[in-house]
C-alpha cells in the first residue's frame, strides 16, 4: 500500500512590495478643497447630467419624463447602488457617489421634485463660473454663438446670450443675471426685432474663453485642472433630441406639457421687456432678481369710480 501525502489547499501568494508613491490627484488637492467650499459650484455641476444643450425650451417635457420614469422607482425603493450606475456615465459621477455612499440624503430626495416641477433650488442654477472652473458647461449661456442664417435671421438663444453679455449696456440690471434654467429659448428672431443695444453685434460672433483663475491669497493665476473646450454631459453623438421620433414611450402627456410650460415661461419671463413684433402675446409679469418675487400684475380688486368714469368720457370723446 503507498500512503499518499495528506492534500494541502494552502495557496501561497507573492505580494509586491507596497507602493509608497503619492497618489497622482493628490497635486490636485488644493483644487478639490476650493470647490468642497462653493456648494454654488457643486449644485449646477451636479444638476448638469440632467441637461443637454439640444433640447428647447418648449421640448423640456419630453426630455424629462423619460428621465423620471427610469429615476422615481430607483429613488423610491432607496437603491443607491443602481442609481450610481445609472450616473456613471456623469463626469461627476464621483461627487454623485459620494452622495449616495451618504445615504438617501436632501439631495438624492430633491432630484425628482426638480425634475417634475423644475422646482428652482438656489444652489442648482447653473453658472457660468462653476461651468469655466469644471470645464462641463450646464446651460445654453455656456455656448458660443451661432451666428444669423443665410436669410438674416438670428437664433433666439443667441440674442438671449448677448442681451447677458452686454448687460452694461442696459438700464436695469436684468440681464446681468443669468435666466433660472439652461434651456435655450426656442425658434429665431428678425435683426430688426433685436434691440438697439446688441444689434451690432449679431454677426461677431464673440465667445468668452477660460483662461485662469487668481489665488487671492498669492494674487498668482492659475490655469486649473487643465485648458480645453467646453464638454457637455450629453454629445452630440448621444443625444436623442426631444420631439425626434424614437421608441421611448411618454406615459405622462400632462407631465410633459406642465414641465415644458415652466421652462418657456422661465426663460421668455426672462426677456419679458424685448418683445419682438407679433410676440406680444407671450409677455408674462416680470422678475425683478435671481430671487425675488414675480410681479403680480393682475388683482381682484375692483377699480376706482373715477378711473372708471374718466375712461368712459375718453372713449365718448
Amino acid at each position: 500500500m503507498i500512503e499518499l501525502p495528506k492534500p494541502s489547499f494552502t495557496i501561497y501568494y507573492e505580494h509586491p512590495e507596497s507602493s509608497r508613491s503619492v497618489p497622482a490627484d493628490f497635486d490636485l488637492i488644493d483644487y478639490y478643497m476650493t470647490l468642497s467650499l462653493c456648494p454654488w459650484v457643486l449644485g449646477p455641476s451636479l444638476w448638469s447630467i440632467f441637461w443637454s444643450p439640444h433640447v428647447p425650451c418648449n421640448r423640456v417635457g419630453a426630455w424629462m419624463a423619460p428621465i423620471v420614469d427610469v429615476l422615481e422607482p430607483v429613488i423610491q425603493s432607496d437603491d443607491m447602488e443602481l442609481l450610481a450606475k445609472i450616473f456613471s456615465f456623469s463626469s461627476f459621477s464621483s461627487l454623485w457617489l459620494g452622495l449616495m455612499l451618504c445615504g438617501r440624503g436632501a439631495i438624492i430626495r430633491s432630484i425628482l421634485p426638480s425634475l417634475t416641477e423644475l422646482r428652482d433650488y438656489p444652489f442648482f442654477r447653473p453658472n457660468v463660473d462653476a461651468a469655466a472652473w469644471t470645464g462641463v458647461a450646464q446651460s445654453f449661456m455656456d455656448h458660443g454663438l451661432s451666428g444669423p442664417d443665410a436669410d438674416g435671421r438670428v437664433s433666439r438663444a443667441d440674442v438671449w446670450r448677448m442681451r447677458h453679455d452686454f448687460s452694461h449696456l442696459y438700464q436695469d440690471e436684468t440681464f446681468s443675471y443669468t435666466p433660472p434654467y439652461g434651456w435655450p429659448p426656442f425658434g429665431t428672431m428678425r435683426a430688426e426685432d433685436v434691440e438697439l443695444e446688441i444689434r451690432g453685434h449679431l454677426a461677431c460672433l464673440h465667445q468668452w474663453r477660460y483662461m485662469h483663475w487668481t489665488w487671492s491669497s498669492s494674487g498668482s493665476t492659475d490655469p486649473g485642472f487643465c485648458l480645453r473646450d467646453m464638454r457637455t454631459q450629453h454629445p452630440d453623438g448621444e443625444t436623442t433630441a426631444a420631439g425626434q421620433e424614437s421608441n421611448v414611450q411618454i406615459n405622462d402627456g400632462e407631465l410633459v406639457r406642465s414641465i415644458s410650460q415652466t421652462a418657456t415661461e422661465a426663460i421668455f419671463r426672462w426677456s419679458c421687456d424685448q418683445v419682438e413684433e407679433g410676440f406680444g402675446g407671450t409677455i408674462v409679469p416680470r422678475r425683478f432678481g435671481p430671487n425675488e418675487p414675480l410681479e403680480n400684475t393682475q388683482t381682484d380688486e375692483p377699480k376706482d369710480m373715477g378711473f372708471i368714469q374718466a375712461w368712459l368720457k375718453a372713449i365718448e370723446t
